[in-house]
């Protein structure tokens, strides 16, 4: 059962007087629980896409659909709430807030969310236990490493319990055992909680861990068929 879809999708940015499309006529579905990997060059859309299908932009036409909700039919707060409730984030940099602990990092989406209860600190807790930061609950990303800070910012894309995580190079930034474990943690994690996995990456390895690669080129989305 799909999760989340387009159809016909299209991007494009004004430069000037011009428009400069970025994608065009993307039809793709995804399955809930699924784990796929966007792969191709740097400048080729992958971010683009990404953005548009956790909400945090608008797409010049066509459709995105998630959890049966299209994004053009709703405004701009019930697609706040749609992102908070069904979609988790995890970025190249990790973009905690540095006055904060790693709970109240973790924490950060549900109180947003408004769907912060008695019993999320206790999921916090349990999922900074999960990626091995159990120890490190009232550490400030700066006194963490940036393996360490990935992990807190994978155990903040779950703490809403969302139907869909997409990453954007999430090991981009790290040495290769960090992002060999913040691979394996999103991976297993997704898997646990049946939780849509979509991952822009660079990293073959990741991608091959993947159940599908989509390649992106010159704007236009194909299945992968080296696979």
């Amino acid at each position: 059962m799909s999760i989340l879809s387009t159809n016909k999708l299209a991007k494009s940015y004004a430069l000037g007087k011009a428009s400069v499309p970025v994608l065009h006529d993307v039809t793709l579905s995804i399955n809930a629980g699924e784990q796929v990997a966007l792969v191709g060059p740097s400048g080729v859309g992958k971010s683009t896409l990404l953005h548009l299908l956790g909400a945090l932009d608008r797409a010049t036409s066509g459709e995105i659909i998630c959890d049966g909700q299209e994004y053009s039919k709703l405004s701009s707060d019930d697609l706040a709430q749609l992102r908070s409730r069904k979609i988790g984030f995890v970025f190249q940099s990790h973009h905690l807030l540095p006055e904060f602990t790693a709970l109240e990092n973790v924490l950060m989406p549900a109180q947003l969310s408004r769907l912060a209860d008695s019993n999320s600190e206790t999921r916090a807790r349990n999922l900074l236990e999960r990626v091995g930061l159990g120890h490190r609950l009232s550490h400030r990303p700066g006194e963490l490493s940036g393996g360490e800070c990935q992990r807190v910012a994978v155990a903040r894309a779950l703490i809403n319990s969302p139907a869909v995580v997409i990453a954007d190079e999430p090991t981009g930034n790290l040495d290769g055992q960090a992002a060999k474990s913040v691979q394996e943690l999103l991976l297993s994690l997704a898997r646990e909680n049946n939780t849509t996995l979509l991952i822009a990456t660079h990293n073959l390895e990741l991608a091959r861990s993947m159940q599908r690669v989509l390649q992106v080129h010159l704007g236009n989305v194909s299945e992968d068929s080296s696979r």
